[in-house]
């Protein structure tokens, strides 16, 4: 940063201008406001909140595919998972799939061969119920805490 005077500073980066503000005034307003940070901060603790209150719902180790389609559908309407992973976790498992029988579809997912391969979407969608499942198991064992 090079500062000429009280009312011209100049910021470079790499030998390069970035930006060259007149006075302290144009500064502040390039500057986040607290404002800012709140709100950014709000939509992070809604969204975990949707998160916290689907993984209540649904258990990814006892699942059926109906299940599973009602929870990606939660999911996306929420914009907590694109419309690529909505996909991808609500698809039947086969062709002959009971869709109301249950299933620990974290492990079958976690041993997938697509997983194994590091396909970058499955590794997403494992990620996700890796997250759906933790959430459930926090929420579980601090429900247990309590009852002591």
């Amino acid at each position: 940063m090079k500062v000429s005077n009280v009312n011209s500073i100049e910021t470079k980066y790499d030998n390069q201008q970035v930006a060259k503000f007149q006075n302290t005034s144009d500064i502040i307003s390039t500057l986040p406001t607290r404002k800012d940070q709140i709100s950014i901060s709000l939509a992070g603790k809604s969204a975990e909140g949707k998160w916290q209150v689907i993984a209540g719902e649904y258990n990814v180790k006892n699942i059926s595919t109906n299940e599973r389609a009602s929870m990606t559908q939660k999911l996306r309407q929420s914009n907590l998972i694109s419309a690529e992973q909505h996909l991808r976790l609500m698809a039947p498992l086969n062709i002959k799939d009971n869709l109301s029988t249950r299933v620990d579809y974290l492990t079958m997912i976690r041993e997938s061969r697509e997983v194994a391969e590091g396909v970058p979407a499955a590794i997403k969608s494992l990620k996700i119920l890796e997250h759906l499942n933790d959430l459930s198991e926090n929420k579980a064992t601090k429900g247990r805490n309590n009852q002591r």
